[in-house]
């Protein structure tokens, strides 16, 4: 079947080669052609315009960013612009040009290393098939792909908060799970979250509890470590 695919590059291009040559999945997939690589989706089945599927793709990147930056911390996607057409042997049948994001390249960690990651604790796929079925993880994980300040970090917690509470509430888990999985943090990451959100005349702690303030730091990892416990835990 005749496809589109949209050019992608990296910070680190061995990002690249490790999805190409170990990460198929029926709905999307990394292929290089020509020495640059293209995201291929089944998504993009229907569409007409390379407008469209440049669209498309930055729906798709954001939770596919999601998950690359919580397995391989630093390592993230971008759309380069550059849209092809391949045959049904996958064979190019013609590119249209867009102009070409800059990025920046770090030393690279090399594949062997995204190969190795990959295998500990949920894998890739693991998490990306959980986010196909599940639209509270795919919400959480575009959060969680957006830069980690306060905002953001606040966000992917709230949808994790809401949906673990609401699912106990439900008696579908049992009561105590959200705070077993923020490991006795909530309070102090709440404050934080509250106090860096607000203004100080709009920050008023409670009286008479101690509170232990997190730096971004502190935040980053903590809500990295939630989020992935709440996906183990599904």
């Amino acid at each position: 079947m005749a496809q589109w695919g949209i050019e992608l590059t990296s910070n680190d291009l061995a990002l690249l080669s490790f999805l190409a040559q170990y990460r198929k999945e029926p709905s999307w997939s990394v292929v290089e052609v020509g020495a640059k690589y293209y995201l291929l989706s089944t998504s993009f089945q229907g569409l007409t315009s390379p407008e469209e599927i440049r669209q498309k793709a930055d729906n798709l990147l954001f939770p596919l960013n999601g998950i690359m930056i919580l397995k391989f911390k630093s390592a993230h996607l971008d759309k380069v612009g550059n849209v092809i057409y391949l045959d049904d042997n996958g064979q190019l049948i013609h590119t249209t040009t867009s102009k070409d994001v800059p990025m920046r390249v770090n030393v690279s960690a090399g594949v062997t290393y995204y190969q190795s990651i990959d295998t500990q604790q949920l894998s890739s796929m693991d998490i990306w098939l959980k986010a196909q079925s599940n639209p509270t993880v795919w919400e959480a994980l575009q959060h969680y792909a957006n830069p980690h300040n306060w905002f953001n970090l606040y966000k992917v917690y709230e949808v994790i908060k809401k949906d673990t509470t609401r699912l106990e509430r439900n008696r579908t888990i049992s009561r105590g799970t959200f705070d077993k999985l923020a490991g006795g943090k909530r309070f102090d990451f709440e404050e934080s979250a509250n106090k860096e959100r607000h203004s100080s005349l709009g920050y008023h702690p409670k009286p008479g509890i101690t509170i232990t303030y997190m730096s971004l730091q502190e935040a980053e990892e903590f809500v990295s470590c939630l989020l992935l416990l709440w996906l183990q835990s599904m």
